[in-house]
């Protein structure tokens, strides 16, 4: 059993790889050829809000309003997201990641198209490890029950393979949502929040202009797209490195069961063998004691005819006397 549980270990570390370098290829690489595109755009959008307007608006017609240094203040306080009765919710993080969204949305449609394929090959690929394990019992000519025993424990490779591919999907989803999202978990809040708080704690005369300042070089450093793009990738390999190491655990288990019943039937058959072994041995022994009880009463039947049909020996003389003492009439027996 040791290279099939082998065997399960390699199919989950290259299935981990190949799912890597697909998110490398659709998502990280199209960011790294984006990075310079979607900074300027994210430098545009910090400059509206240094400039104190947003795009959001709560109608068509006002489609954008001077915000004080109040309401500015207000968002830095809360770490970019907030409204007013003018604006209605203005979300800056969200806003940020407004053109990535866009553009990467046929990415991940990719992305999850690949999934599907991935895990219809894995499922094929563990199918026929265990199929290989089903032929190599009955060339051992175990009991038929092992061999079924395995297409049963396929069967439940297969209802299992069904939440682990949900699993991943959505795990995904909340990686693209965290990528491009301004909610509290994303990663552009969790990058700017630094210079939220910086900059709301700004007082006194030039607090507006400090406050402003501060935002806008921590969107103009160039590096939040880089920074993004490393947190998604330290999440998608921490989430297929739980979720592989799921699927090879549960394997692994089958496995184990199945090497339990082999070592289960091999036992009992070997018992079974060992007892008739013995009931053999005991029915041969009741059998030579039988033949030996015939053998001693034949001995001692043979040795009682033989005393009674035992005769003296005749010799002549002793046939001249029996004549004479005869009329020759009749015989007597000596």
């Amino acid at each position: 059993m040791g290279e099939y549980r082998a065997e399960a270990r390699e199919l989950a570390t290259r299935y981990r790889d190949l799912f890597l370098e697909e998110f490398d290829r659709q998502i990280l690489h199209f960011l790294h050829e984006r990075t310079d595109h979607l900074e300027a755009f994210a430098k545009k959008k910090a400059e509206e809000y240094v400039n104190g307007v947003s795009t959001q608006a709560p109608s068509p017609n006002t489609s954008k309003k001077l915000i004080s240094c109040t309401q500015y203040n207000a968002w830095c306080r809360n770490y970019g997201d907030w409204r007013t009765r003018t604006l209605g919710p203005v979300n800056w993080n969200k806003e940020l990641m407004q053109r990535m969204r866009t553009e990467l949305r046929p990415q991940w449609m990719l992305l999850h198209t690949y999934i599907a394929g991935m895990f219809k090959d894995l499922s094929k690929d563990i199918e026929a490890e265990f199929l290989q394990l089903k032929s190599a019992i009955k060339a051992c000519e175990l009991p038929s029950e092992l061999s079924d025993g395995v297409d049963r424990r396929i069967e439940h490779i297969r209802y299992t393979m069904g939440p682990l591919k949900q699993s991943f999907n959505k795990t995904i989803r909340s990686i693209r949502s965290k990528l491009t999202g301004g909610a509290a978990n994303a990663y552009i809040r969790e990058e700017m929040i630094a210079s939220y708080r910086s900059a709301s704690l700004q007082t006194g005369t030039g607090k507006m202009a400090r406050q402003k300042s501060i935002v806008l070089n921590h969107v103009s450093d160039n590096a939040i797209i880089g920074n993004l793009a490393n947190n998604a990738d330290d999440d998608a390999r921490e989430m297929v490195q739980n979720e592989m190491q799921d699927l090879e655990e549960q394997v692994l288990e089958v496995i184990e069961q199945i090497r339990a019943d082999v070592e289960l039937a091999t036992s009992k058959s070997v018992k079974e063998e060992e007892k008739a072994k013995a009931s053999a041995a005991a029915e041969m022994k009741g059998i030579q004691k039988r033949y030996d009880a015939v053998l001693r009463d034949l001995d001692r039947f043979l040795g009682e005819k033989q005393e009674d049909e035992a005769v003296e020996e005749i010799t002549p003389e002793k046939f001249k006397m029996a004549m004479e003492s005869t009329d020759g009439s009749e015989m007597v027996e000596v």
